[in-house]
């Protein structure tokens, strides 16, 4: 199985992304992964969770094979990192957040978005330079707060009414109009989703949103 993986990642890898349904980096949840071409053009990389040098047995298993963008995959290298994507996510061990609410509503420069998490999701923060790539999203946390205020105030009632009365469903309503995805289940179908989640999360669990 040494020296085989580039055979395989030509000729197979590609029908393995197919098959997990998988559309965003399951490391940042930042960027698409889409593949065309079986793969050879476009498409996403693979790292290893456990490197090809250490590890050369578990090169070519597929268990170990974590379809990713190019950036974290040239960001993550060797190192070795907690949190396997097939296994489990951040979850609520690891949360993204503004860090101060009043300043973002009102467009003060000193507020930004940052990770509360612990120490085993620290190693995947700090192998992809996580906490970096998430202050350059400053425009869209911005977005998603002000909707959680529109939200919180109920501005969104009415919306909700108009679109219920053409026959769509709540769950295509609620991602229309905070533009993504809310169900833990399906953050890996568009980017920054996790962002979206948390940052809602956080604003609904402000006692003081009414005085806003």
């Amino acid at each position: 199985m040494i020296r085989q993986y580039e055979r395989v990642r030509k000729g197979i890898l590609h029908l393995v992304l197919n098959s997990l349904n998988l559309s965003v980096c399951p490391y940042c949840n930042r960027q698409y992964i889409f593949g065309t071409d079986n793969n050879r053009k476009v498409g996403a990389q693979f790292d290893h969770f456990y490197s090809k040098s250490k590890y050369p047995y578990l090169a070519l298993s597929f268990y170990n094979l974590i379809p990713c963008c190019p950036t974290c995959n040239k960001a993550k290298g060797e190192e070795c990192i907690e949190i396997n994507p097939y296994i489990e996510g951040f979850e609520n061990n690891g949360k993204l957040m503004v860090d101060s609410p009043l300043n973002c509503i009102l467009r003060n420069a000193d507020w930004e978005v940052k990770f509360k998490a612990d120490d085993r999701c620290k190693t995947n923060i700090q192998a992809f330079a996580l906490d970096e790539l998430y202050k350059k999203h400053k425009d869209y946390a911005h977005e998603i707060v002000l909707k959680s205020v529109a939200y919180q105030k109920g501005y969104y009632n009415d919306l909700k009414i108009s679109f219920r009365n053409i026959g769509i469903t709540d769950e295509t309503i609620e991602r229309i109009l905070w533009g993504n995805y809310l169900d833990n289940s399906q953050l890996s179908r568009r980017p920054l989703s996790k962002m979206t989640l948390d940052i809602i999360n956080q604003f609904l669990n402000l006692d003081d949103c009414d005085d806003i």
